[in-house]
């Protein structure tokens, strides 16, 4: 399973490689401001099918970072910075469409669909976002946290969390640090 898990990591690597985004998870993070803990394996004290899936799982949600940070730039910039819905949208399905696939532990498939629905959600207020923003000569610039779609995707994300947090009690304060901090820098709010 180990190895499986590896050659699908190495996989994805080749998929998305770092340079295909033109921004970089740190940065990303920087422009939320968000702190960065990266989930670390090695002090996990999960089952060893969790630990694998986790591994690959907080990558691609950085991604989904990266990304949608990317999307909000183009819409308050009016083009002038970031990736476009268009580009957002199919980096978005490609993510989606990863973690659909990944082989999900039973104990995590409720992580996983609500992370799903959640990057959804994100997907259908950016694009409403993106459609009000154009042609606007001076752009809405602020996330609307009262947006359904960003008070659903908050939900979920926080429903992930609190999943995580209750599947795993007695993991390291730096991995429960890692579940916080990734789902929080994806959220809107």
């Amino acid at each position: 399973m180990r190895r499986f898990l590896s050659l699908f990591l190495l996989l994805l690597l080749f998929l998305f490689p770092a340079k295909a985004l033109a921004m970089g998870v740190d940065e990303a993070y920087a422009a939320i401001p968000h702190k960065r803990t990266v989930f670390d394996p090695i002090e996990a004290r999960m089952r060893p099918e969790e630990q694998d899936y986790l591994t690959i799982l907080f990558p691609l949600l950085e991604k989904a970072v990266v990304t949608r940070v990317e999307a909000t730039r183009w819409i308050q910039t009016a083009g002038g910075e970031g990736v476009p819905y268009a580009e957002y949208q199919a980096r978005n399905t490609a993510l989606m469409t990863e973690l659909k696939n990944l082989p999900v532990p039973k104990r995590l498939k409720k992580v996983r669909k609500v992370l799903l629905k959640a990057l959804a959600e994100q997907d259908m207020y950016l694009r409403d976002w993106g459609e009000r923003n154009a042609g606007l000569e001076k752009p809405i610039r602020n996330i609307n946290a009262d947006n359904p779609h960003v008070i659903t995707s908050h939900r979920y994300l926080l429903a992930a969390y609190m999943a995580l947090s209750k599947l795993y009690p007695h993991e390291p304060r730096h991995n429960q640090q890692a579940f916080f901090d990734t789902l929080c820098a994806l959220d809107f709010i």
